[in-house]
Parts: structure tokens; C-alpha cells; sequence
């Protein structure tokens, strides 16, 4: 017995190929590649094996390089399966229809209610505020116009404010319709692409220039990491710059040509970013080499003051935070589509799908910046409420381990606090293939997974490999932020008891 919802009316078709490739480059290419290369080229050495009687050995920029590429073939594995259950079952709904169908009403609705109040809002939209906030902060500090305020006050960075700004100014563009978002969200992409370009070009030819990386060199560069160098851990960072490819689902529904265009989107959407991110370490490692690399924690910034000096640098920072920015309005404009489905099958927070025919649904772009905010505030203020937390865990003889008390805040935190869950629905997600393959058999599938079933199983392995390796990160690093991310998840329980059977349907066997 499984819970199959009713196909809910489509919208009216609005966005061609390129509408929702912009959207897929846009969500992915946020600014892991701009903080990343360190820690992953960090966490790869030379490579040697055994062959009879010689020993060939790969050298670690080899490896690290291969790695990129090896997890932009496993994205591209993700891509065909979510091709499949786009184009299967059509709606705004995205792995919250996909999950409901396979595994019923529960699943389905605590996978939405986990991207409502934790994956989206905190991984992905409170990360990029603060990678946004960041850089606006190293170009416009706000440190003297913060002084006196409460944010200040209450310990607050300068960052958390532009982190805020961020999310609140997308949010009113996005409340005007979807062709506002689109168009920002289009030229966002273009702006974000053309600078990575230069990148790869001032990479190519930084012989030309008279300055080398040897002029950059500080006598405080020291990779830290919170674990021992391994090629696991350099993984997680590149699967984590490569998520977001998978939003396409979302707008699956207002597609022009559906039935062909969900398959391009994807695969052109992923290829394009592996090609692009294998460009662009290429340039830093060729220009910079692969030990400034390990050691830079502005990469970005350091290979356009090659040619550039200080103006190279504040050049790289503006991208970013358009890149950040980018990344925030692509998860924007998805997500309230899939939060508006939520609302028309769930009676409890039917409210989420108010709104007139053809516009944005407000209630469900509210509660979506509403989470953003929370979360963010809940971070950045965690040395408010964290050492009252651990005073009651003593005074019940819990022991709490020493990072927990640490002061946090920012896309660290944000990033390993919630990673756990996203890799958990996503492995899930990956699963659900395999089980409406087997027992959805009438359903049309105008896409089907070539080599299957081992498509499908090397993206579920590779999704139990990053749920694993996230969750002992989590553990260590980040156990307050933790705590926090499990208690938002866990109310979600109670909430799917007191929501009742779905909108206009039971349960029914399939």
C-alpha cells in the first residue's frame, strides 16, 4: 500500500531550455569553487600503484582534477535518474512528489517539511547570504555603521546584516512574478559565467605577466583542516560545489517541450558546469600551482592579482557575490513552487499555495525567507543560547563534547549542520527510481535510464557515501548547530499527525 497523489494541474508552460539551464548553472555554480580548491586539493596526494614490477605514480594535481571529474560523471548519473522521474510524473513537486509515490503520504511529507525549514533555507539559501555577505563586507565594510545598533549588540558580525539584506532584497524580487525572477535570474548566470571565463583565461596566460605566484606567498598561509588530509573528505567538498543540479525537477511542470527539454536541461545544465569547474582549477593550479592552492583561502582572488594587483581581487569578490546572489534566486524561484504543491496537497498548510493563478505563490516565498532568517539568527546568536543549553545538559550529567560551545555562525556551520539531511532524502530520492520502476509499470516514461539498473545504483552509492562522510563532519565540527537542524526535523512529526489524509485523496494500492 503506498499514498499516490492526484496529478495536480500543471502550470502553463513559461520557460524554454536555456530559462531553466540558467537556473541549474546559476543554483550550482554559487561559490564553492571559489572557497573549495584548497580544501580539496588539500585532501588529495600523489597516487602510486603497483603494476608487476613497476610502480607508475599519478601525481596529486592529476588526482585532484580526476576527482572533479569523477563526481561530475556521478552528478551526470543523478541527472538521468531525476530526468526519468521529471518527465514520469511532471509537477512542481520535485522529490517530494517522487518520494510520496514510492514510499507514501510520511516520507513525502517530511522530506518537504526538512527542505522547508532546513535544506533549502539553511544549506543552500542562509550558505550563499553569508558567502554574499562575506565578500560585500570585505568591499563596503559596515563596521562603524553597525556600532550602535541592537544587531551589534548582541554580538552580531557585520556579515549577519548583509546576509539578511540578501535574502529580504531577492525575496521582493521574486514577489513581483516569475519574469522578474527569470530575467534576473537569466542575467545573474550570464554575469557569473563571463567571469568565470576570465579566470580561466588570465589562468592560461599568467606567464605574460611580470608578477608570479611566488610574489603572493604570506608566511601565515596554513591549510587547516578539521580532519587528516583523505581523498573521502576531498570528495565531500567537490560533491557539495556540484549540488543544485537537481532543481530542474522543479520547474519541470513549466517547461516548454517537456518530454525532451527536462533531458537537455539536465545534462546540459551538469556537462557545461563539470567542463567549466575542471577550466577553472586547471587556471588556479597552472597559474598559482598546486602547492599556493592547498594554501590560498581566496584562490579566486589570488590568480586576478596576478595580472591586476588589489583591483583583481575586489574584481573576484564582485563576482562572487554575484554568484552568491545567483545561487539565491535560483533557489528562490524552485523552491516555492515545490512548497506550493506541499500546500495544495496537505490540508494543514494549504496556505503555502495562496496566490492568484500565474504568480508567485506569497505564502509559500514567505515562509521560505522566514526559515532563511531563523536559521541564519539561530547560528549567528548561538552564543546566546549555548552555553544555557549546556549548563542544563551538566546539570543532567550530559556531557557535551568541546566544539559545541564554539563560536559560530556563517556557511561553514550553515554547510555542515545540514548537510546530513539533504544527503538522506537525496539518497532516498535515488532509491524511489528504483522502486516505481518495479511497481509504477503503466506509468509513461518518455525518458528511460540508459545501463539501468547501474545508473542508478552508482548515484544511491555515491548519495550513502556523502551521507555517511557529512554526517561525521557534523559531528565533530558543528554538534550545536546539529542539535539544532535534528529538532527542526523532528517537529516535523507532530506536524504530519495533525495535517490528515491528503487533499482529494487515500490511500490506494498501486
Amino acid at each position: 500500500m503506498s499514498y499516490a497523489p492526484t496529478q495536480v494541474e500543471s502550470p502553463a508552460p513559461q520557460l524554454g531550455l536555456w530559462d531553466v539551464v540558467s537556473i541549474i548553472v546559476g543554483i550550482i555554480v554559487g561559490a564553492s569553487i571559489f572557497r573549495s580548491p584548497a580544501n580539496i586539493f588539500g585532501n588529495v596526494a600523489d597516487f602510486s600503484f603497483t603494476i608487476k614490477s613497476w610502480s607508475p605514480t599519478i601525481p596529486a594535481v592529476w588526482v585532484g582534477l580526476g576527482a572533479w571529474v569523477l563526481v561530475g560523471i556521478l552528478s551526470l548519473c543523478g541527472a538521468m535518474c531525476y530526468a526519468e522521474l521529471a518527465t514520469a510524473y511532471p509537477t512542481s513537486g520535485g522529490d517530494f512528489t517522487f518520494l510520496t509515490r514510492a514510499y507514501g503520504q510520511g516520507p513525502g511529507f517530511l522530506f518537504a517539511w526538512a527542505e522547508m525549514s532546513i535544506i533549502r533555507t539553511g544549506a543552500s539559501i542562509g550558505a550563499m547570504a553569508y558567502v554574499f555577505a562575506d565578500y560585500a563586507q570585505r568591499l563596503f565594510p559596515l563596521d562603524r555603521a553597525l556600532t550602535d545598533t541592537p544587531v551589534a549588540f548582541l554580538g552580531a558580525r557585520p556579515e549577519f546584516t548583509y546576509a539578511v539584506a540578501a535574502v529580504l532584497l531577492l525575496t521582493a524580487v521574486n514577489a513581483l512574478g516569475l519574469k522578474p525572477g527569470k530575467f534576473v535570474q537569466n542575467g545573474l548566470a550570464g554575469i557569473k559565467i563571463l567571469g568565470l571565463l576570465t579566470i580561466t583565461v588570465v589562468g592560461a596566460l599568467y606567464f605574460l605577466w611580470p608578477r608570479t605566484a611566488a610574489d603572493l606567498a604570506r608566511p601565515d598561509d596554513k591549510p587547516v583542516w578539521p580532519f587528516p588530509p583523505t581523498f573521502a573528505l576531498a570528495l565531500v567538498f567537490i560533491f557539495y560545489a556540484f549540488g543544485g543540479w537537481h532543481e530542474a525537477a522543479y520547474v519541470a511542470a513549466e517547461l516548454r517541450e517537456r518530454r525532451r527539454n527536462v533531458i537537455r536541461a539536465l545534462i546540459t545544465g551538469v556537462g557545461l558546469v563539470t567542463v567549466i569547474y575542471l577550466a577553472v582549477n586547471v587556471a588556479y593550479v597552472v597559474s598559482l600551482g598546486i602547492d599556493r592552492v592547498r594554501m590560498s583561502k581566496v584562490v579566486a582572488a589570488d590568480v586576478m592579482t596576478l595580472p591586476l594587483g588589489e583591483r583583481g581581487a575586489k574584481l573576484i569578490s564582485g563576482l562572487i557575490m554575484i554568484s552568491a546572489l545567483g545561487a539565491i534566486n535560483g533557489l528562490m524561484f524552485t523552491g516555492i513552487r515545490l512548497y506550493s504543491t506541499f500546500g495544495r496537497r496537505e490540508r494543514l498548510i494549504a496556505w503555502l499555495a495562496s496566490g492568484r493563478p500565474g504568480r508567485t505563490p506569497l505564502g509559500a516565498l514567505f515562509v521560505q525567507t522566514f526559515f532563511s532568517i531563523a536559521l541564519v539568527s539561530l547560528f549567528e546568536f548561538g552564543h546566546l543560547w549555548k552555553p544555557r543549553f549546556a549548563h542544563a545538559a551538566e546539570s543532567l550529567g550530559v556531557d557535551l563534547p568541546a566544539a559545541f560551545a564554539k563560536k559560530a555562525g556563517g556557511f561553514d556551520d550553515l554547510v555542515a549542520a545540514t548537510a546530513p539531511v539533504f544527503w538522506l532524502f537525496f539518497t532516498l530520492t535515488g532509491y524511489s527510481l528504483i522502486a516505481l520502476r518495479g511497481r509504477d509499470r503503466t506509468t509513461e516514461r518518455p525518458f528511460r535510464v540508459p545501463l539501468y539498473p547501474l545508473v542508478p545504483l552508482l548515484f544511491c552509492g555515491s548519495s550513502l557515501f556523502m551521507l555517511y562522510q557529512a554526517t561525521k563532519y557534523a559531528v565533530n565540527f558543528a554538534p550545536g548547530e546539529l542539535l539544532v537542524v535534528a529538532m527542526f526535523l523532528l517537529l516535523g512529526v507532530p506536524l504530519y499527525a495533525l495535517s490528515g489524509p491528503p487533499v482529494g485523496n487515500s490511500t490506494t494500492s498501486e
